[in-house]
């Protein structure tokens, strides 16, 4: 409930009062029974309920002292209206008006003291639905032969919604007010609700014995199209050039107290690629980036690019048998490294130009046939429904058409400065890469002392004048906290805030709306590796298209170029409003799975039930599309779950722990809560005794990939095999092993990932 309300206003012409009276008189009824019985038809039109509850303003004052009192003497009750669909508005009225005859009596039953008696106080465990306030009484006021009138400001807290219905002796006709909750209905939803009941209400007096059912509207279906590119793709290496020859001197990349103009960027990667191209680097070939976030990083990402390869990003101090069985995989036979010795995790800034380039032993340069999509551009692992990474390949096509979208949704600038937070390895730090140099907007790269907290991160951004700012949900969800409570300011020159990774809380994104105020956008995006980084994008805050707020925080609508459509198992494309798969189309997507041709025939598939049978990726995310076009994710049709923003593979995790002498058998899964998301693994031993759980952990913990590294929080071991997916998990109290000491080399967090 909120004082705040938005609200419209039309007028009953006197014509329409006077038919609507003729009318009730006719039926031996009054007026308001015919309003009170057409709001619950038209309620029933929209939701199907066989039974509308609406709340009904009354006097309480009838035979009683207070009839000769001036003061409010008023109460809300609940009226139950049965709707049957063959009924037409007389006979409901005449139910109205039987059920407002029976509850006559009991108009003192103060609606707190209902609630109260029928358990119904707190949250959202309310009595009624719309209220509908009818004041048929004279509104004429004269002073001295003064006309006056009387204007109707508010009618109290609103809830949901609350429709006013005001008549005028002056012959103006009737006042209609639709008073919402602006949590609940923007102003455009709700004008086009009070248009909608009003028709109904003309039509059903028109024609009072017609059935109130709605007609069967013909099944929208789940497609929803982000329209084409707003200007033409263009490849990242030319929109980057053409920067650095229309402003050589401005910053593009700063690090610390290190910085690189677009003009040094240019020259510094272009002499990189030289040198890859003299050691073997081709088109379609991989060149495995093994940096740590620095301004060299950023130049040798440029500069395998410049050489025509594809570059392969490696977490540096990664888990060796990870960062092996990568390796192994992409077979690069380039690696560019640091030239630093002794590199470790923590370090702070180094100056650039310090890059060396290494020779892998073993087979040649894979060179693989070409692709219609253009060159391969790069190459990210994510966890697979097999256990092992998967390499996805994304080309230059699929990257520009990306760029294109999301340069123009972000509305990115050169004016703009983006700080680079994600992980290298991560494809969201492709989106802060080339969406920033492709617009010529300089990229600040964070250091590991921004990490310290939420307050220490914003004062950076202050520092830097960042203007965009690219997060993962789960380190937004403390950021939204701690501006909610004061413990953290956001900088002046903030404009928009994007994130993405996993489902945002709504508790937080609506203490964002009340704290941080429109100036500021945020941005909910969505997207699978296999997408190029982004495929939809709603605006939760800030900007002439906010979404609406509610139990939902939907993923949004597709980038300009993307489709998205929802269909079931065997690829029927569903009606708005049921939940299936979601499968993207576009430009943006991938060309497959390196060297996983049977998965990426499983995954990336031809939509038959579309014309021209376009190749479309099935995502394995269940969403359903709502009436205003909003695409809103409800969970996974496999086991996959995220924690902050990792995608986590249970068979990984599972893998790992096989990999324990001690270990039989396991099961891993995650279990979400409106605060945090966990995972638990359940083990069975061959023997007694079973292996510590820290031992466990330690093998998880070598095995699977920072920054999250997933090693589940419980665990409970027994000699039975493991549970199936549906496995209830304990709770954390119940067996939560000791907190166990972090790695040295891991990129430091404010937050946990498996607790």
């Amino acid at each position: 409930m909120t004082p705040r309300f938005v609200r419209q206003t039309r007028h009953l012409s006197p014509a329409d009062l006077e038919r609507m009276q003729a009318a009730a008189k006719q039926a031996g009824l009054t007026w308001p029974d015919l309003v009170l019985a057409a709001t619950a038809a038209w309620l029933h039109q929209h939701t199907g309920a066989p039974e509308v509850v609406l709340g009904l303003p009354v006097m309480t004052r009838l035979g009683s002292a207070a009839i000769r009192v001036p003061c409010m003497a008023m109460n809300i009750v609940p009226l139950r209206v049965p709707v049957r669909p063959d009924a037409g508005l007389f006979a409901m009225a005449r139910d109205v008006a039987a059920e407002l005859r029976a509850m006559r009596p009991h108009l003192r039953y103060r609606y707190e003291q209902l609630r109260r008696d029928l358990k119904r106080v707190g949250g959202q465990r309310r009595l009624f639905g719309p209220v509908v306030n009818i004041m048929p009484f004279d509104y004429a006021l004269r002073f001295a032969g003064m006309p006056a009138f009387a204007h109707n400001l508010s009618a109290g807290p609103v809830e949901d919604l609350s429709i006013g219905m005001y008549a005028r002796s002056d012959g103006s006709g009737l006042r209609v007010d639709f008073d919402a909750n602006p949590a609940c209905y923007s102003p455009d939803v709700l004008d086009t609700h009070q248009r909608g009941f009003l028709q109904l209400l003309e039509s059903l007096v028109a024609s009072p014995e017609q059935p109130v059912r709605a007609a069967p509207a013909p099944a929208r279906p789940s497609v929803v199209d982000g329209g084409p590119l707003p200007i033409p793709q263009r490849p990242v290496l030319e929109l980057i050039k053409e920067q650095a020859r229309a402003r050589p001197d401005a910053i593009a990349v700063e690090h610390g107290e290190h910085r690189l103009t677009y003009a040094a960027l240019l020259q510094s990667a272009q002499a990189l690629a030289e040198r890859l191209r003299a050691d073997g680097a081709r088109p379609d070939t991989l060149v495995a980036v093994s940096l740590p976030r620095s301004i060299d990083a950023i130049v040798a990402t440029l500069g395998v690019l410049f050489s025509g390869a594809g570059y392969l990003p490696v977490d540096p101090f990664g888990p060796e048998s990870r960062t092996k069985a990568i390796l192994d995989d992409a077979a690069p036979r380039l690696t560019v490294s640091s030239a630093v010795k002794d590199l470790t995790a923590g370090m702070p800034p180094q100056a650039p130009g310090q890059l060396a380039v290494h020779r892998r032993a073993g087979s040649e340069l894979p060179v693989t046939a070409p692709q219609s999509g253009g060159p391969l551009a790069y190459v990210i692992y994510t966890s697979g429904s097999t256990g092992q990474p998967n390499g996805v390949q994304i080309d230059h096509d699929a990257l520009a058409h990306f760029v294109a979208g999301a340069t123009f949704r972000y509305e990115v600038t050169p004016e703009d400065r983006v700080l680079q937070f994600a992980p290298l390895h991560f494809d969201a730090s492709v989106e802060e890469i080339f969406v920033s140099l492709c617009a010529g907007a300089t990229l600040v790269l964070r250091t590991d002392e921004m990490l310290q907290s939420v307050p220490r991160l914003l004062e950076a951004c202050a520092t830097h004048g960042i203007t965009l700012l690219d997060l993962p949900t789960a380190f937004w969800h403390e950021l939204a906290y701690s501006v909610s409570t004061g413990a953290a300011r956001l900088p002046p020159s903030l404009r928009t805030v994007i994130i993405g990774g996993e489902a945002a809380l709504p508790e937080r994104v609506a203490r964002w709306r009340a704290s941080a105020g429109p100036q500021i956008r945020l941005l909910n995006t969505y997207g699978p590796t296999e997408a190029t980084v982004v495929a939809t994008v709603a605006t939760l805050s800030g900007g002439p298209d906010v979404t609406p707020a509610g139990e939902d925080v939907p993923i949004g609508r597709p980038l300009p170029g993307v489709r998205a459509v929802i269909a079931d198992a065997q690829g029927r494309i569903l009606p708005t409003g049921e939940e299936g798969e979601l499968h993207l189309l576009g430009g943006a997507l991938a060309r497959g799975y390196l060297g996983r041709e049977a998965l990426t025939a499983t995954r990336f598939i031809t939509l038959d039930a579309l014309p021209g049978s376009p190749r479309a990726y099935r995502t394995g995310d269940k969403v359903r599309l709502r009436e205003d076009g909003q695409i809103v994710f409800v969970g996974r049709v496999d086991d996959e779950f995220k924690i902050s923003g990792h995608r986590i593979d249970p068979s990984e995790v599972e893998t790992a722990l096989l990999g324990h002498p001690g270990v039989r058998d396991a099961a891993v899964v995650g279990r979400c809560s409106p605060a945090a998301r966990a995972g638990f693994a359940r083990t069975s031993s061959p023997r007694s005794p079973r292996p510590p759980w820290r031992s466990c952990g330690s093998t998880c913990w070598a095995a699977c990939p920072p920054p999250w590294c997933p090693v589940p929080s419980c665990s409970r071991s027994g000699c039975h095999a493991p549970a199936p997916a549906s496995w209830t998990a304990p709770s954390c109290a119940a067996c939560c092993p000791p907190k166990r000491p972090r790695p040295r080399q891991r990129e430091p967090r404010p937050w946990s990932a498996w607790c």
